[in-house]
C-alpha cells in the first residue's frame, strides 16, 4: 500500500495526467493553484462512498483507498474549473489501477 498525491498546478493540471495506482493505495489531490477545484469521478473507484473530491485553493484532499474490487483499467476524473495548459487543453486525467 502506497499514499500516492495528485498535485494540481496552474498551467499544467494535473501532475501526473494518468497516475498509475495498486488496489489498497491511499490517493489524495494537493491543489497547489489560487482558487478551489472540484473533482468528480464517472466511474468511482474508492471504498469510500462516491461523492464530488473538493480540494480548496493552496490545500490538500480528504484521502480516498483504492478498493480492492475494482477492475484493471483507467479511472478518468473531471477538474472543475478545468486548469488549461499552455500547450492547449489537458489530456483527460485518470488513475490507473493495475495488479
Amino acid at each position: 500500500m502506497s499514499n500516492v498525491r495528485i498535485q494540481l498546478r496552474d498551467k499544467k493540471g494535473a501532475d501526473k495526467t494518468r497516475q498509475d495506482v495498486q488496489r489498497g493505495d491511499v490517493v489524495s489531490w494537493q491543489n497547489q493553484t489560487n482558487r478551489g477545484r472540484t473533482i468528480t469521478f464517472s466511474l468511482w473507484p474508492f471504498v469510500e462512498a462516491p461523492q464530488p473530491i473538493m480540494v480548496d485553493a493552496k490545500d490538500k484532499s480528504e484521502e480516498f483507498t483504492v478498493a480492492d474490487s475494482v477492475t484493471t483499467r483507467a479511472y478518468p476524473y473531471v477538474i472543475e474549473p478545468s486548469i488549461n495548459p499552455d500547450d492547449g487543453p489537458p489530456d483527460e486525467p485518470s488513475i490507473d489501477v493495475g495488479d
